[in-house]
């Protein structure tokens, strides 16, 4: 299925599916690729994305108050 995808949009999905299960959610959403590319800071997408004020440690919060946190084990 990902064979078709740029080496950066694979990469988007990994890191999609890491923050995913760091929040302990059973499914990737688009919030969660948000993440994942703003974990690439090379990313020319991440790029467009810090100009426009955005960045990880914030977006992450964001998700976190809107999603759910992390529940403990």
């Amino acid at each position: 299925m990902f064979e078709r995808f740029t080496e950066g949009a694979r990469r988007t999905v990994v890191l999609a599916r890491e923050e995913a299960r760091r929040l302990r959610h059973d499914f990737i959403g688009t919030e969660h690729l948000l993440l994942g590319v703003l974990g690439q800071p090379q990313d020319r997408a991440a790029a467009v994305l810090t100009a426009a004020g955005f960045d990880l440690v914030t977006a992450r919060g964001a998700v976190a108050r809107l999603l759910g946190a992390p529940h403990p084990d």
